[in-house]
């Protein structure tokens, strides 16, 4: 089915199945049927180790459009060359910005996947040393709400706003310490008719 005709379902790119869009892991969709995932740049890099998921996308710049279909813009997606560290079976669609993990690589995804320590799964520390979730809880994108405290995917209230602070001068701040004159001029400013 094609995306954006009222239908979550696309076609996996592997075995042709239905897709449903996934709240799990990140934002995406997953393929009951052969177990792959089919995620966005963003989401996919967010689930890896700084550098991993960029690695893959640079890795498929050079290559030749020869892997599946992307179900989105039907164009030949690119495989890395094999190279050590990268699975088998991974392919970018680099128009879409999309990227096919098939369940061969769920091992290596596992492997490099980010940690509770430097943030990843288990969300970072909160300022009481809790730890945030690592994702939404409506969409499974990652925890990262944006200034009004909404995810930044399906704009869901995932997070408290913060009350602005508001910091205003202090006028005593640079009251002078001694002088009659200085202190009697200091008077008379705060004692001034003011007209609004």
């Amino acid at each position: 089915m094609t995306p954006g005709m009222g239908s979550d379902l696309l076609a996996c790119p592997l075995c042709g199945s239905p897709m449903a869009a996934g709240t799990t892991a990140a934002v995406g969709h997953r393929c009951d049927s052969c177990r792959a995932r089919f995620l966005g740049l963003a989401p996919f890099e967010h689930l890896l180790q700084e550098g991993v998921g960029s690695r893959v996308w640079v890795a498929c710049a050079a290559t030749a459009q020869s892997g599946p279909t992307c179900p989105y813009c039907s164009q030949s997606m690119r495989s890395p060359d094999p190279q050590p560290g990268l699975p088998a079976g991974l392919a970018v669609c680099r128009l879409c910005q999309q990227v096919l993990v098939p369940a061969s690589a769920s091992e290596w995804m596992t492997q490099y996947a980010v940690t509770a320590a430097a943030g990843g799964i288990g969300g970072p520390p909160a300022a009481d040393g809790t730890f945030l979730p690592s994702e939404c809880s409506s969409c499974g994108a990652p925890y990262e709400p944006d200034e009004n405290g909404r995810c930044r995917y399906c704009h869901t209230q995932i997070a408290a706003i913060q009350a602005p602070v508001v910091l205003e001068a202090n006028p005593y701040a640079t009251m002078p310490t001694s002088g009659v004159t200085t202190l009697m001029d200091l008077a008379n400013t705060f004692l001034r008719p003011r007209r609004f």
